[in-house]
């Protein structure tokens, strides 16, 4: 009876390697703007840790079972400098909330002649106030390399940060930012998260 079970155990192990397996990430780009009544801004995330789980992969289709994602807060980075950086962090409350997070199981996937669209409904994780959102991407197949990008909007104040102000007011950031994103996959027969 054990040695059955143990069989048991091991088949599902096995047929859920086969079935499932990760995407290797070359690399990605990953970019927050805003506004302000001074001048616009954006910030990019110079370090994420990404993974991708998928049920199938082949020539023209892609078909994603989980993703996460991992943002270090203080990793966010301005061209304008650390005084951008600085209220940035302190709006994130990232000494408290280091880490920014998505993470979705709720995935579907259509393709058709190279192009893919991807419609993701996940929680996204900011200052410590999770949220339910939806995604939506398109990308690209050529072989076994996949590029896929998309945007997505949401408010500040939904999150219950306020938007930073300069100048004891004078300058005011505005409440609605865009995530934008970009990542480039290669097919991968193992469950290895890349970064």
């Amino acid at each position: 009876m054990k040695k059955l079970i143990l069989i048991l155990i091991l088949t599902t192990w096995t047929l859920m390697s086969w079935s499932q397996s990760s995407v290797e990430v070359i690399d990605y780009e990953i970019t927050i703007k805003g506004t302000s009544t001074m001048h616009d801004w954006d910030l990019k995330a110079s370090e994420a840790n990404i993974s991708f789980i998928k049920d199938d992969i082949s020539a023209d289709m892609l078909q994603l079972k989980k993703v996460e994602v991992s943002i270090p807060a203080m990793k966010l980075k301005s061209e304008k400098g650390n005084k951008m950086e600085k209220n940035t962090y302190k709006a994130l409350k990232a000494d408290l909330h280091p880490t920014i997070t998505y993470s979705s199981s709720n995935i579907k996937t259509n393709a058709s002649g190279g192009k893919i669209m991807i419609n993701s409904n996940g929680t996204l994780t900011v200052a410590g106030v999770k949220k339910n959102i939806e995604l939506q991407a398109t990308g690209s197949v050529s072989e076994s390399l996949f590029s896929i990008s998309g945007s997505t909007t949401l408010l500040m104040t939904d999150y219950q940060i306020e938007p930073p102000q300069f100048l004891m007011g004078a300058f005011k950031t505005g409440d609605k930012v865009t995530i934008d994103f970009k990542v480039n996959l290669k097919s991968n027969g193992d469950h290895s998260t890349a970064q």
